[in-house]
């Protein structure tokens, strides 16, 4: 009989690293050490990539985190070193989330959304903006626009998004979100016989345009006739409020419905969606973020595991890379 079995728990090993100190006379003090030994504290570049996976992958509260590694390896490190241990992580992830940001900021397209996380008993929000090799997480005290100028201010590419307003006039040119709209309208399609027909038609005429993108070689055609269709639908005299109001709600973003027709973008924003999920779900489970200075910590190290997983990247290796870097 074969079976498999994991090793008992290990015992941690204690290295003594010796770091040599030069003088040069052209560039002063010069440190040489091992790649291995961590630029402060006593704890080794495993134990902080391994404090850091399970606290942001594994959503580990501090003191599960100090149970599972006094099991495994047998170390005693309080919830408070762990905490501060996350932290020294995330100045070592900090290159990798500037780089992170410069990518966004350089992609073609991007898909942004944000969603409420409390700080310290306070309104925050979590803003993702994600491309196809990269996922930006920030956490600003604010839902204005200066958040997303801070991002996407002098942006090329087109942005996907809902229809909050604060994305207005960033990126060449911009893509509603038809997964929300369509939300919108069937959700009101049960209050009357115009309401059905109203969801109905807007339903026939977004497929209509997506079936026939693939065939039709002049895109910016199909563009204008899907508009022209589109202006007919909300244009018409409705009886019922719910109607008039969404109609209102289109004509208001109407430029932005059919920018999927000539641009190589998704008609949703559902990318960006998913890409919060992972923040809405460590919210149900702590409520929020309990200081300020957390935020910072959450953002960076978050931004670069969902990068990393994003391109298919080992996130041990690519934690402990930029450890030793």
């Amino acid at each position: 009989m074969i079976i498999e079995e994991t090793p008992k728990p290990q015992p941690i090993i204690v290295t003594e690293f010796i770091i040599n100190h030069y003088e040069c006379e052209e560039h002063g003090e010069i440190v040489v050490k091992h790649k291995d030994c961590p630029k402060s504290g006593r704890f080794g570049n495993n134990i902080l990539a391994q404090t850091a996976l399970m606290r942001f992958e594994q959503r580990l509260p501090l003191r599960k985190v100090h149970e599972a590694l006094e099991r495994f390896f047998g170390i005693e490190i309080s919830p408070t070193s762990i905490m501060d241990m996350t932290n020294r992580v995330s100045g070592a992830l900090n290159p990798e989330y500037q780089e992170i940001t410069a990518k966004i900021k350089k992609s073609k397209k991007v898909y942004a959304d944000e969603t409420v996380l409390k700080v310290d008993g306070k309104k925050y929000w979590i803003w993702t903006f994600v491309t196809d090799n990269a996922v930006l997480f920030i956490i600003r005290n604010s839902r204005g626009k200066k958040v997303v100028k801070e991002i996407l201010d002098g942006y090329k590419g087109v942005v996907v998004r809902d229809g909050y307003t604060a994305y207005d006039k960033y990126g060449i040119a911009t893509q509603r979100c038809w997964a929300h709209i369509k939300r919108e309208a069937e959700s009101i399609s049960d209050h009357c016989k115009e309401a059905k027909g109203f969801y109905g038609s807007l339903m026939d005429l977004f497929h209509d345009a997506q079936s026939k993108l693939e065939t039709n070689s002049n895109k910016e055609l199909l563009k204008r006739r899907s508009e022209e269709h589109l202006m007919n639908l909300i244009s018409k005299s409705y009886k019922c409020r719910k109607v008039k109001e969404l109609a209102k709600k289109i004509h208001n973003g109407f430029s932005d419905w059919f920018t999927f027709v000539i641009h190589d973008v998704e008609p949703t924003n559902n990318i960006a969606e998913r890409s919060l999920r992972e923040f809405i779900v460590i919210r149900k489970i702590i409520g929020g973020l309990r200081s300020v200075k957390s935020t910072e910590t959450y953002e960076t190290i978050m931004s670069c595991l969902a990068t990393w997983k994003l391109n298919g990247l080992d996130v041990m290796s690519q934690f402990l890379n930029c450890l030793r870097s």
